[in-house]
C-alpha cells in the first residue's frame, strides 16, 4: 500500500510545487515507484515546471474516455505525474459512475505505487483541506516570511476545526541554513503550540539556492540540473528523512476509502433549499463590531498571528457572500509590494505564477522563446558568474535534447586564434592545457606527428644496431669455425701423413 503525502502549504509562492517535483525525484531516485498528483485544479503547475504537455486528466478517466495509465506523464528518474486533477476536489458532487470510475483510480495507485505525493492548491480552501485530511502524512511549506507564517498558521486552525487529530509536520523552505530554518519552525510551532494547542514536527528544509530560481526559468528539476547544488542536496536528505520517518503502519489511512466515504450530496434538495425566503435575522451592530475590530487591531499587544486568526474568516465570509474581494486584488498586491522589500524569490514565483495561469487561460505562452532568452540575458547583466552559468546551462539543455554540442569546439577554437588578442604565449599554454587533459582522458602522455615520427625512427636504428651487433657476432662465430677447422685439417693431414710411412715401413720390411 502507497504512503500517501500531502505537500501544502497556506499561501502562494513558497515554492510548495517545485519542493514535490524534486523530493518526488529524490525518491525516484532510491528506487521507489513515486507518482505525482497535481492537485492544483486551478493552475497545474507540475507539468509546467517539467516542462510537460497533457494530452488528457482525469476528467477523460472519469467519463470513461481514458485509463489512468493512458493520462500518466512520465518525468525524470521514471516519476510519474497525474496532471491537474480536476474532478476529485468535487468528488461528492460525482454522479455514482464517474464516483466509482474514481474510486477504483485511486486504489489501482495506492497498490501500484510506493509513495504518492500530492501537490495541492495554496491556500485553506476546502479542497485544500480535503486533500491535507486524505493522506497519511501532511507536510506544509513555509519560508521566513511572516505572511508564510501566519498563512499556515491560519491552516492548521481551519484543519482543528476539523478534527484533525493526525501529525503535521513542517518543511521550511528558502532558508539561509539549518540554524536559520529552526528559527523559523520554533518561531511557528510556538503561535502553534500557543492559540492552538497543536504539536507540529520539523520535518528538514531546504536552502535558499539560485540554481532553484534557474531551474524554473529552464522547466528542468533542480536536483537533477545540478546535483550537488546546497538545495538538491536538502531535497537528497529529506528523501532520506522521509523514508525513516514515514513508516508504514499496520492499518494504513486509505487514500481511496477517504474520498469513497465523503456523503453525496442531495441537488434536488439542495436547490428546494435555497428557493425557500430566508428568515431575516437580527441587525447587527455593525458599527459596534467594527469599533471593536479597530480597537483589537490597534493595539500592540494583538500580534499578527491572532489578527490574521480574527480577519481570515471575516474575509472568507465577504467573498462567500458577495462573490468578490473587498478590495482589489491589484490594489492589494501592489500595497504588499510597496509596502516593504518584497523578497526577490517570492516576486520571480509570483511572476511564474501568472505565465502558467496565462498560459492555461489563453493557451499560448505569455513571452515567446526569443524574448525570454532576452528576459534571461537582462536579468543576468552585470554578473559574469550569472553569464557563465547562463550559457553552461543553455550548452547543457541543448546537448540534453539534441544529443549533440550546441557549438563546434573546434571552430571556438579557430576563432580563438585568429582574434587579434591571441599571443604565442597563449597558444603555448593552450597547447599545454590540451596535452595535459589528453592525458587525463587517455590515461598516456599527448604524442603529435613529429614525436611519432622521432620515435618510428628511433626504433628502427634500434633495430638496424641490433641487426649490426647480431651480423659481428655471427662473424666471429664464423671466424672461429672456420679456424677450428683448419686446425682440424691440418690435424688430420699429420694422422694421414703417419700413416703413409708406417705402411711403406711395413713394406720395406
Amino acid at each position: 500500500m502507497a504512503k500517501v503525502i500531502t505537500i501544502t502549504s497556506g499561501k502562494g509562492g513558497v515554492g510548495k510545487t517545485n519542493s514535490s517535483i524534486n523530493i518526488g525525484i529524490a525518491l525516484s531516485s532510491k528506487g521507489y515507484k513515486v507518482c505525482l498528483f497535481d492537485a492544483d485544479t486551478g493552475l497545474a503547475n507540475v507539468n509546467v515546471l517539467l516542462g510537460l504537455k497533457p494530452e488528457a486528466t482525469l476528467e477523460q478517466v472519469l467519463s470513461g474516455e481514458k485509463k489512468l495509465d493512458e493520462i500518466m506523464l512520465e518525468a525524470q528518474r521514471g516519476l510519474k505525474i497525474i496532471p491537474a486533477a480536476s474532478g476529485i476536489a468535487e468528488c461528492a458532487d460525482l454522479d455514482p459512475a464517474k464516483r466509482k470510475r474514481l474510486i477504483e483510480s485511486l486504489q489501482q495507485l495506492e497498490e501500484q505505487f510506493d509513495y504518492i505525493l500530492i501537490d495541492t492548491a495554496a491556500g485553506i480552501g476546502e479542497n485544500v483541506l480535503d486533500f491535507v485530511t486524505s493522506a497519511d502524512y501532511p507536510i506544509v511549506v513555509i519560508t521566513p516570511e511572516p505572511t508564510s507564517l501566519t498563512d499556515a498558521f491560519s491552516m492548521v486552525k481551519m484543519l482543528k476545526g476539523r478534527d484533525y487529530t493526525k501529525p503535521l509536520y513542517a518543511l521550511i523552505n528558502m532558508a539561509k541554513d539549518y540554524n536559520n530554518s529552526i528559527e523559523v519552525f520554533n518561531r511557528f510551532q510556538a503561535a502553534v503550540d500557543k492559540y492552538l494547542k497543536t504539536e507540529v514536527f520539523y520535518l528538514g528544509y531546504v536552502a535558499l539556492d539560485e540554481n532553484v530560481i534557474s531551474s524554473v526559468s529552464f522547466q528542468f528539476p533542480a536536483i537533477i540540473m545540478q546535483a550537488d547544488a546546497p538545495a538538491s542536496l536538502c531535497f537528497q536528505k529529506l528523501a532520506d528523512v522521509m523514508d525513516r520517518q514515514f513508516i508504514e503502519s499496520d492499518e494504513p489511512h486509505n487514500f481511496s476509502k477517504f474520498w469513497e466515504n465523503i456523503p453525496s450530496i442531495n441537488k434536488e434538495t439542495s436547490t428546494e433549499t435555497v428557493k425557500q425566503p430566508a428568515t431575516p435575522g437580527p441587525v447587527l451592530p455593525t458599527e459596534t463590531l467594527a469599533d471593536s475590530a479597530l480597537r483589537l487591531l490597534s493595539e500592540h499587544e494583538t500580534e499578527q498571528e491572532s489578527a490574521k486568526a480574527f480577519l481570515d474568516p471575516l474575509i472568507k465570509t465577504y467573498i462567500d457572500r458577495f462573490q468578490s474581494f473587498p478590495i482589489a486584488p491589484y490594489q492589494a498586491l501592489y500595497q504588499q509590494l510597496e509596502m516593504r522589500d518584497f523578497p526577490e524569490a517570492d516576486i520571480r514565483e509570483l511572476v511564474n505564477t501568472l505565465e502558467s495561469l496565462f498560459e492555461k487561460h489563453y493557451k499560448k505562452p505569455l513571452r515567446n522563446l526569443d524574448s525570454s532568452v532576452i528576459k534571461l540575458l537582462t536579468d543576468a547583466t552585470g554578473s559574469e558568474e550569472k553569464l557563465t552559468d547562463l550559457n553552461r546551462l543553455l550548452k547543457n539543455s541543448f546537448k540534453r535534447q539534441y544529443n549533440q554540442r550546441l557549438n563546434d569546439p573546434l571552430e571556438e577554437i579557430t576563432d580563438w586564434i585568429a582574434d587579434r588578442e591571441f599571443t604565442e604565449g597563449d597558444y603555448s599554454n593552450a597547447q599545454k592545457i590540451q596535452e595535459k587533459a589528453f592525458e587525463s582522458r587517455f590515461n598516456r602522455p599527448y604524442k603529435n606527428e613529429k614525436d611519432i615520427l622521432i620515435e618510428q625512427l628511433r626504433a628502427q636504428i634500434s633495430e638496424l644496431t641490433g641487426q649490426k651487433e647480431k651480423a659481428s657476432e655471427l662473424f666471429t662465430e664464423l671466424s672461429k669455425a672456420m679456424s677450428n677447422t683448419e686446425e682440424l685439417r691440418n690435424n688430420l693431414s699429420l694422422v694421414l701423413g703417419k700413416e703413409e710411412l708406417i705402411q711403406e715401413d711395413k713394406k720395406t720390411t
